[in-house]
């Protein structure tokens, strides 16, 4: 049984579905939910605003160190060993301290927080040089020093987030053209014809082989018949599982033949009286067996096939 048109334009919500064509597309994004939550909370430790404004029209000015305190963040660096005239490098933490300091622009008086993991550590009292932009002096940092202690493993995140957005959205890519290709293709019923196991088990085979062997030699028993062999062998716990499928399309006999090495797909496609197929008139080897996609993508289309074709 076939329907005379093809599946067409699909709702958004559908389409969705559809772009999500994978289980890879769910992990994706559960992976890509969890890591801008981390992201989010790492910005609390990032300054964005004095980034912004002491990238461009800075000067510099005399600050007095007024308190210093640890924070509790840390920041993998390298550590540079000299040793009999050799030098060798090595990665380690090292923690970051705030140093809150006042500074003085156009006889007004301004309190920051510059933050640093040097071991030379400054202390209450010292002057520093600090840098500071013109049009907005109240945001300034201590010269090579910085505002924001949690940059590092925020700039790492973010890294990350951006690299599993790369891969979703190159994935939804792959779904948008299943959508496109979908679109000229049409809902038919396929009916189990075989389900066999494809495996030719060269374990097994070799044992045959070598009983035919032995039943060639004259070191057999004087007896005229052998009736019955038994050979003990345990079929591997993963076959390759082959489905055949039948169905007909404009008048004409069609055979879909779909492979797979999991159990659980397997029983997803033997378990109605029909499965649902998208045929293409076309290509016909490249026919799709609805319920081989996730269980999301499969369910849409079945809706699909229900609203559009009563099926």
């Amino acid at each position: 049984m076939f329907y005379e048109k093809p599946i067409g334009k699909l709702s958004f919500k559908n389409r969705v579905f559809i772009y999500l064509k994978n289980d890879l597309s769910y992990y994706l994004l559960l992976i890509i939910l969890i890591l801008s939550i981390v992201v989010i909370l790492k910005s609390n430790n990032v300054d964005f605003k004095s980034a912004y404004y002491l990238n461009f029209n800075t000067k510099t000015a005399k600050g007095e160190i007024i308190d210093v305190f640890n924070t509790d963040k840390y920041q993998l660096t390298t550590i540079t060993h000299i040793n009999n005239s050799e030098e060798s490098t090595s990665l380690a933490t090292r923690e970051f301290f705030g140093y809150e300091y006042v500074y003085e622009v156009d006889n007004k008086l301004y309190r920051w927080t510059s933050y640093s993991y040097n071991l030379n550590r400054l202390k209450v009292g010292d002057i520093v040089e600090i840098e500071y932009n013109i049009n907005h002096p109240e945001f300034s940092r201590i010269t090579n020093f910085t505002n924001s202690p949690g940059i590092f493993s925020f700039s790492i995140y973010s890294g990350i987030l951006l690299l599993f957005i790369i891969f979703f959205l190159l994935n939804l890519r792959s779904g948008f053209r299943f959508y496109k290709k979908i679109q000229k293709g049409f809902f038919v019923k396929a009916f189990l014809k075989e389900d066999t196991i494809e495996n030719d088990f060269p374990e097994l085979k070799q044992i045959f082989e070598q009983l035919g062997e032995t039943l060639k030699t004259d070191n057999l028993p004087n007896t005229k018949q052998i009736t019955n062999i038994e050979v003990n062998y345990d079929i591997p716990d993963n076959p390759t599982y082959k489905l055949t499928y039948s169905y007909k399309f404009d008048g004409q006999q069609f055979q879909k033949i779909f492979k797979t090495d999991f159990k659980l797909i397997r029983s997803k496609l033997t378990d109605e009286y029909y499965e649902l197929l998208i045929h293409f008139p076309h290509s016909s080897e490249e026919a799709i067996l609805v319920d081989s996609k996730n269980n999301v993508t499969a369910k849409a289309l079945k809706k699909v096939a229900k609203e559009q074709y009563n099926i």
